[in-house]
């Protein structure tokens, strides 16, 4: 029996490999022959282990238990094919971009500017939109108006403050989660958390065409030390203490950074609660676009059933179903189609957050230039932490990274 490895990124916490393993009976039944398996793993630990594929002076043993199939931020998609580690699409069938939105096609490609001629080594499979969700209940109680307006990043600032002075739970270090909770909790503060707040501001963390870094410019670190301000006051956690010990949260946040519809996230359960879009800067309003593609990985047995496989999911039809099981969106035109889960109201939300939101950049190094940025970012948290943090200290890790990645940058112009 042939043996898929198909290695996901966590979509729904422990739920994620029991989802999937649903959603691939249909290509299992039509395939008695292929075994899927399904390991979901961190993006850390998938990027340790791509990298560790190129330390390996020898291919591994056909029967060596390594995926064939994986699921990365489309934004990887270049440097893998830079680092010859993802197989071209384009050599194993036809593929046409024009299935899929504008804004992913770059990110398909080793070389974004002509992804056409470049060859295909991704493919879209879904995506998330940033937006705010603020549960209103909670404003009265705090004796805030529950009609002000809340569409920028100093209104949500504002809304803390006030909450802290009102004796709300925004106090001590065990209620931080009930204030704001990130998108991406398990993982420490990170370049996907606070890109948004740096495009709103006018700011971007690389020149036009990934030609050398701007962490060291004024304007960017000011920006990241604002946005570092809602953990340095405990509005926000620098790691969700609940979401590591269980697994989930022991209480809903009061605001609520996330990509997707409700569904059966803590946010679903609460009445009153509104979602505003991509909220405002010194700049303008941008948000976060977040795709996720598929990719077959070059070492190995032959690929022709993965191959399969990851058409199969990348499919029209597919990839919607398995997106909104996640309360998420297909990566093609009609991506706004549906019930919207019985709020319709949230379609208007999302489309405006879709029309100023961005992708970080498909760059032939973005993979690598994202783990120097986060690697800094992960010290920045420690001074947190530890309660000695301050802009100085930010200003330093960021100059220090921009540095790496300019060096890194040079060495593949």
């Amino acid at each position: 029996m042939n043996v898929i490895r198909f290695w996901a990124l966590p979509h729904r916490g422990t739920e994620t490999a029991a989802l999937l393993k649903s959603h691939l009976r249909d290509f299992q039944r039509r395939h008695p022959g292929v075994q899927v398996e399904v390991l979901v793993r961190s993006r850390a630990s998938i990027w340790k282990y791509l990298t560790g594929m190129l330390k390996r002076p020898e291919p591994l043993p056909p029967r060596a238990s390594h995926p064939q199939l994986i699921e990365i931020p489309s934004y990887w998609t270049a440097t893998l094919a830079h680092l010859g580690l993802a197989q071209n699409l384009s050599e194993m069938g036809t593929h046409s971009l024009e299935e899929w939105l504008p804004q992913v096609r770059p990110h398909c490609a080793s070389s974004p500017a002509d992804a056409d001629r470049a060859g295909i080594y991704s493919l879209p499979w879904w995506m998330e939109i940033g937006v705010l969700y603020h549960r209103g209940s909670a404003d009265g109680r705090a004796g805030i108006d529950p009609e002000a307006p809340l569409d920028s990043w100093k209104s949500l600032e504002d809304f803390c403050r006030n909450l802290s002075r009102r004796g709300g739970r925004a106090r001590g270090a065990s209620a931080v989660a009930s204030v704001i909770g990130r998108e991406n909790p398990r993982r420490p503060i990170s370049l996907t958390d606070v890109a948004a707040r740096v495009w709103s501001d006018g700011g971007n963390f690389f020149a036009e065409g990934g030609s050398r870094s701007l962490l060291h410019r004024t304007e960017l670190v000011s920006s990241l030390h604002a946005y570092l301000g809602l953990a340095v006051r405990g509005w926000m956690p620098l790691m969700d203490p609940d979401v590591v010990s269980e697994g989930r949260r022991a209480s809903a946040p009061i605001f609520q950074f996330s990509g997707r519809v409700p569904r059966e996230r803590p946010v679903a359960r609460l009445r009153g609660v509104r979602a505003v879009p991509c909220l405002r800067g010194a700049a303008g309003r941008c948000g976060l676009l977040n795709a996720h593609h598929l990719v077959l990985l070059k070492e190995g047995p032959p690929t022709a059933e993965a191959y399969r496989l990851l058409c199969r999911l990348a499919s029209d039809g597919e990839a919607r179903r398995y997106a909104r099981s996640l309360g998420a969106f297909s990566c093609r035109p009609g991506w706004d189609d549906g019930d919207w889960e019985g709020r319709p109201e949230l379609r208007d939300v999302f489309r405006e957050a879709f029309a100023q939101a961005r992708l970080i950049p498909n760059l032939p190094v973005m993979a690598t230039l994202e783990q120097v940025f986060d690697r800094g970012m992960k010290r920045v948290a420690l001074a947190i932490g530890r309660g000695d943090y301050s802009e100085a200290i930010l200003q330093r890790e960021m100059l220090c990274s921009a540095a790496e990645m300019d060096y890194i940058l040079s060495s593949y112009a």
